[in-house]
């Protein structure tokens, strides 16, 4: 089974602010299943390349949110490959629990009674 990873950035321009910006979400997909988070950032639709996956403009603000989702980006997928060289079972959710930090708990005999 091919376990690549896919990593895009996209604007949910549906959920436009009252100050005209949309946030930003990452879309992993493996296996053709797929999640989205929110990057917690927020910019104008008409100033976001989608087929790049990047913001356009020359201002200090443009320049900062595009540097931050290279960061985002290569966040990931230092992720990924770690739980590749882990030989840990591949999913989005286990790229994106690692990425957040999010471990799976074990059960100790008292957490079961």
């Amino acid at each position: 089974m091919n376990n690549s990873l896919h990593l895009s950035f996209q604007v949910k321009s549906s959920k436009t602010n009252e100050f005209g910006k949309a946030p930003i979400y990452a879309r992993l997909t493996i296996n053709e299943v797929r999640t989205e988070f929110s990057i917690k950032r927020f910019i104008e639709p008409e100033k976001w390349i989608n087929k790049a996956s990047i913001a356009k403009g020359n201002t200090e603000e443009i320049k900062n949110l595009n540097a931050t989702i290279v960061a985002i980006r290569t966040k990931i997928f230092q992720h990924y490959n770690r739980l590749i060289e882990n030989d840990i079972h591949i999913s989005v959710e286990t790229v994106k629990n690692s990425y957040f930090g999010i471990t799976e708990k074990s059960k100790t005999i008292v957490e079961d009674f």
